[in-house]
């Protein structure tokens, strides 16, 4: 699952850019790899391809910070 959710953000979210590695626990937006409308095009990655309804409350930088966070906000609510 971090495998699949780090090859969206590197190949979507930062156009497929060469030489940025991207860790399980890395801040995500304070790296700046993702902005606003990124992090909605992740939100919509995690519900089309996790089957996961994430709620405008669940929409909190807690859960979408890393991939590590990313990960277990989807395994506890599928």
């Amino acid at each position: 699952m971090k495998k699949e959710i780090i090859d969206f953000i590197q190949e979507t979210l930062l156009g497929g850019i060469q030489g940025v590695t991207i860790e399980e626990e890395d801040d995500l937006l304070s790296t700046g790899f993702i902005e606003s409308m990124g992090m909605m095009q992740l939100i919509n990655f995690v519900e089309e391809h996790y089957q996961v309804n994430v709620t405008p409350q669940d929409m909190t930088i807690e859960n979408f910070r890393t991939v590590r966070a990313i990960e277990d906000y989807i395994l506890r609510n599928k």
